[in-house]
């Protein structure tokens, strides 16, 4: 933990820098980096992701399509499936 005050940090240990904040869990509309232990923004209209690449769970709006982005409507040859946001 390198923090230059109790409000202001550079570098987490056991949690997760976002600004200058050490946090656990990331949240919303984030998701953690280990290497350093950061929380970085998941791509855009992504509510929940495991990588900047790979969304599991869209905005409302928007729709997961099989490249795991947020799109507002399917492409062409898609659907929506029910079951995925």
């Amino acid at each position: 933990l390198l923090c230059s005050d109790k409000e202001s940090c550079k570098k987490c240990q056991n949690k997760f820098l976002l600004g200058d904040k050490c946090v656990d869990p990331c949240p919303e509309e984030y998701y953690k980096e280990y290497s350093p232990n950061v929380c970085s923004k998941c791509s855009p209209n992504c509510r929940k992701c495991s990588s900047s690449n790979d969304c599991l769970e869209c905005l409302d709006g928007f729709v997961l399509n099989k490249d795991n982005q947020c799109r507002e409507n399917c492409s062409i040859g898609e659907f929506v499936n029910s079951e995925r946001k």
